[in-house]
């Protein structure tokens, strides 16, 4: 390493920061580039800007030095960017230990410690831990807090069983894997995981949302994750992490099964602050498995990555979405999971779908294709979604040639034995539906017939949906569209009525995207309908509380 420019600075401090989160210079690059920070201008970073950082042949400006504090979640002066303050310094005076530096609000990579929202207890400092400041908490729509955790259990009882986790290993290199998981699995209990699993009245178990009772066939997911947390395995995996790693990553990927499933319920905002801390407590256990568990663990890793990546897509953050889809590809390629290498260069395509870029749309959507022995449904969408890059593009015949290509690989994929992964567990004919009302939807701009067929298909697939996923976040795009159709075909009163259905789910989940894409909506019916009694009436109703929307839209 170079000498420093700046005297007495230490840039090794940047590389082991980067190491120890497993990002590249190109990826810490693209995170500081798209850093979201009110009254804060992120600065042009390159790999090769933040590479001279790190190799002292540079010294970041005041701009640099924010960015990297907030993404790595640490302190200036635990970056070496002034000397630490009294209260940053250890019991005798010493510089406290970089691993203990309090993270940043919000940082894509900051430590669960900080992100879990304060819904469970903190969990008593251990005796050579510096005394810290309450923990940052971060917005979280009310209809996301229970009064107990999901888990079955309330929060002083999360608390003690993290405690418990704690407790015999709090020392060596053990002790500190035992941390590490715990402050995963205390972060995933925050996560959103809205349900108290209950027993019905002829002692089957429940773990309905809505006031659906459970069919006592079976457990649903959400009392797996309570059996997953609780039971002696994961126990075992956290106090003896060398030999228990395999049991460790299934009963992290129960875990994570539950938060898809909740994302459907209260949509991705709320989830995306725990999802983010448990990644940055799970890097270190993939980095340090070995073996013959390693494998299982870089793939849960994987999956955890690529739901982060869907998250942060989903609510904007396209920057840290690609950050995070980078290091799932990654992941996924060590684990030889073929489907969810596939599924994250589907993502990808995604993202230029969501930007209107049909030339990697449909590039992206080929690549996924042509990754060997992934199941039909994976490529069956990925047809779909080259079809409607295609159908953007206005080439008509190219679309139906892969919408038929589609069709094909939906029937292989319901006679497939092992059904969808669990990253694509919405997978099912009424979700193929919606791929293919999508299709004519953009073909029906200038063609009357198409639009009526994305109208019959994208009522079909929404009806066919279960109840939860048709009221998740992600099925408001297909509202969206829908509406969108109705405007395109004339048809104002449809178009109204699956505006107010999206602004149903909009309130129910508090997006802010689903918000964004009802104004643009009304924005389009009122101008072009602006006399018409069923705009006046849509423009009263999304001025009215959320019961007057509900009232008409639940059936939808």
């Amino acid at each position: 390493m170079a000498p420093s420019v700046h005297q007495g600075w230490d840039p090794d401090r940047l590389r082991r920061h980067r190491e120890r989160h497993g990002l590249t210079l190109d990826q810490v690059a693209d995170a500081i580039r798209n850093l979201r920070i009110e009254g804060f201008v992120p600065p042009s970073a390159t790999f090769q800007t933040v590479g001279r950082h790190e190799r002292g042949e540079s010294y970041p400006g005041p701009r640099y030095q924010r960015a990297y504090c907030h993404l790595f979640g640490t302190t200036p002066a635990a970056l070496g960017f002034r000397p630490p303050l009294p209260s940053e310094r250890g019991g005798r005076g010493g510089a406290a230990p970089e691993a203990l530096a309090a993270p940043a609000a919000s940082s894509p990579v900051a430590g669960a410690d900080k992100e879990r929202g304060g819904l469970v207890p903190r969990v008593p400092a251990l005796s050579h831990r510096p005394r810290r400041e309450p923990p940052w908490q971060p917005p979280v729509h009310p209809a996301t807090v229970p009064e107990d955790s999901v888990l079955g259990c309330g929060a002083d009882a999360a608390g003690a069983v993290a405690a418990e986790w704690l407790a015999p290993a709090s020392s060596g290199r053990a002790g500190a894997s035992a941390r590490i998981a715990a402050t995963a699995m205390d972060a995933a209990v925050v996560a959103g995981l809205a349900v108290k699993p209950g027993i019905g009245p002829s002692g089957e178990l429940s773990t309905g949302t809505d006031g659906d009772s459970g069919s006592g066939a079976g457990i649903g997911v959400e009392e797996a994750a309570a059996r997953a947390l609780d039971g002696d395995r994961l126990r075992a995996a956290v106090r003896y992490p060398r030999r228990s790693d395999v049991a460790l990553a299934e009963s992290l990927s129960v875990i994570l099964a539950a938060q898809r499933e909740i994302e459907d319920k209260v949509g991705s905002a709320p989830l995306l602050p725990p999802v983010t801390a448990q990644l940055a407590a799970l890097m270190p256990l993939v980095f340090e498995a070995r073996g013959p568990a390693r494998g299982a663990m870089v793939d849960v890793a994987a999956q955890w990555a690529q739901f982060a990546g869907w998250l942060h897509a989903n609510t904007g953050k396209i920057g840290q979405s690609r950050v995070w889809l980078d290091r799932a590809a990654e992941w996924a390629a060590e684990a030889g999971n073929a489907s969810l290498s596939a599924n994250i260069l589907s993502y990808k395509g995604h993202l230029a779908w969501e930007s209107r870029a049909v030339g990697p749309l449909i590039g992206l959507s080929q690549a996924a294709q042509r990754v060997p022995d992934v199941y039909p449904g994976q490529r069956a969408y990925d047809a779909g979604q080259e079809a409607r890059g295609y159908a953007m593009a206005g080439d008509a015949a190219a679309a139906d040639r892969k919408l038929l290509e589609a069709d094909r690989l939906w029937e292989e994929a319901s006679d497939s034995q092992d059904g969808p992964p669990p990253w694509s567990y919405y997978f099912s004919p009424a979700f193929a539906r919606l791929q293919h009302g999508l299709v004519h939807r953009f073909l029906g701009r200038h063609d009357p017939r198409r639009a009526r067929r994305a109208a019959a298909e994208l009522t079909a697939g929404m009806r066919g949906l279960p109840r939860d996923q048709r009221r998740a976040e992600w099925a408001a795009e297909y509202v969206y569209h829908l509406a969108v159709t109705y405007i395109d075909a004339g048809e104002p009163e449809q178009a109204c009525r699956a505006t107010l259905v999206a602004a149903s789910i909009g309130r129910a989940t508090g997006s802010r995207r689903v918000s964004s894409q009802v104004s643009h909506l009304h924005d389009r019916i009122a101008g072009r309908w602006p006399t018409l009694h069923a705009v006046t009436e849509l423009t009263e109703r999304l001025a009215s509380p959320a019961s007057a929307i509900d009232d008409d839209s639940s059936s939808d």
